[in-house]
């Protein structure tokens, strides 16, 4: 960088000191005039950098940010999927057939959406470069669907459960009197 602007200085001012070659003074002012602007070309060159590089720090705590949020997000939504399996479990003992296989299947759906949504995550974590943004935004939209998957698993569940009348309990019938 620096020596482009070696020469960019010298193709500035040696026009300028060829047509004044014969006054000395005139010459140096004009050297000194080109040697101001390369300076300040430069100060503005580190300046520009100094901006690229803070937007880049800012970029990284924003992406550090969002993974750190994701990643919380899906530990969250992975307990509920294990709520959600353990009353489907639970279902399941009170179910038979194809009612039993639906549920196991609304089950395996809600994980591979889990799974989606982690490979979303785990490609943006891997992703540099220009697709970050791109893959940002995949990411949002696979954790999205993880919700309201869950959301929907969740109340299918609770409408299974208001669906199915819970065993009434007779209270137990007094033993007789032990005999005289």
């Amino acid at each position: 960088m620096s020596g482009r602007l070696t020469w960019l200085v010298l193709a500035l001012a040696l026009p300028a000191c060829q047509r004044d070659r014969h006054d000395p003074e005139k010459t140096e002012k004009v050297i000194e005039e080109v040697k101001d602007k390369a300076a300040e070309a430069q100060n503005d060159i580190q300046k520009e950098e100094d901006k690229a590089i803070d937007r880049q720090g800012d970029t990284a705590r924003d992406r550090a940010a969002f993974i750190d949020a994701t990643e919380k997000e899906l530990a969250d939504l992975d307990r509920r999927i294990q709520e959600v399996r353990a009353h489907v479990q639970a279902k399941g003992n009170e179910l038979a057939g194809e009612a039993k296989r639906d549920l196991s299947q609304d089950l395996a759906d809600l994980e591979a959406t889990r799974d989606e949504a982690r490979a979303a995550l785990d490609r943006y974590r891997a992703q540099t470069g220009a697709q970050v943004a791109q893959i940002q935004q995949v990411t949002e939209e696979a954790m999205g669907k993880l919700r309201r998957a869950l959301e929907s698993a969740d109340e299918r569940l609770d409408a299974d459960d208001e669906k199915t009348p819970t065993p009434k309990r007779t209270p137990p019938t007094p033993a007789p009197p032990p005999a005289p």
